[in-house]
Formats: C-alpha cells, structure tokens, sequence
C-alpha cells in the first residue's frame, strides 16, 4: 500500500471512530465496527496476498480455495 492509500485508510478509521464515540445509537456503533473490522480485514490480507478471489476474504478462513 502507498503512503497515500494509507493516510485515506488512516483517516477513514478515524472517522470511523469518532462516529463510534459520538453515537448513542448501538445499531450505528456495530455498523461502524463491522467497517473497521472489514477495512483491517482487507488490509491484512492484501499485504499477505491470501486473499480469495472469489469473496474476497483469507482463503484460509472460507475455504473457497482449499483443495479436495
């Protein structure tokens, strides 16, 4: 990831976070924390390079791309 990608993610987690701690609403802070969950995620995983390519997830976790 370049520093510009990274300073968009860093700033969206930010934002993320300030919604999180500014809400009285729990419906809206699962929300913002699945986000974050999935931003941190995707992350991860493009930095590994095992990501699936079929739903995007560690392939090791959904088992799209295990061998039989």
């Amino acid at each position: 990831m370049n520093k510009k990608e990274d300073l968009i993610v860093t700033a969206l987690l930010a934002r993320l976070t300030e919604f999180q701690l500014l809400s009285s609403d729990n419906d809206l802070f699962n929300f913002c924390e699945d986000i974050r969950d999935y931003i941190s995620n995707y992350e991860l995983n493009k930095d590994v390079k095992n990501y699936c390519a079929k739903c995007g997830c560690n392939e090791f976790l959904c088992g799209h791309n295990k061998r039989t």
